[in-house]
C-alpha cells in the first residue's frame, strides 16, 4: 500500500517513491519511524537519530536517503546481540 506525506503513514515507512535528496519535517519522520516527535528529537541530541539539514536559521530537516540509513542502522543494532 503507498502512502503519501500529509496523510496516513505506516511504521517503517521509507519513502521509496521519493528521492535521496528530498527534504522531510522532523514530524513526518516521527510519524513514519513509529515514535514520537520528542523520541526523535532525544536521538538527534544524542547523535543517534538521523542527521540533520538546516534549511534556514529557524528550519530544520531530514533527507530521505539519511532517515533510510538511519532506519537500516536501528534495524541493524536491534538484531545485534
Amino acid at each position: 500500500m503507498n502512502y503519501r506525506l500529509g496523510c496516513c503513514v505506516r511504521a517503517e515507512e521509507t519513502f521509496d517513491e521519493f528521492s535521496a535528496d528530498r527534504v522531510l519535517t522532523f514530524a513526518e519522520v516521527a510519524e513514519a519511524a513509529g515514535i514520537s516527535l520528542s523520541t526523535l528529537r532525544r536521538e538527534i541530541a544524542r547523535g543517534t537519530g538521523p542527521d540533520v539539514v538546516l534549511l534556514s536559521p529557524r528550519r530544520k530537516g531530514i533527507r530521505v536517503g539519511s532517515y533510510r540509513r538511519w532506519l537500516d542502522q536501528r534495524s541493524a543494532d536491534q538484531g545485534a546481540p
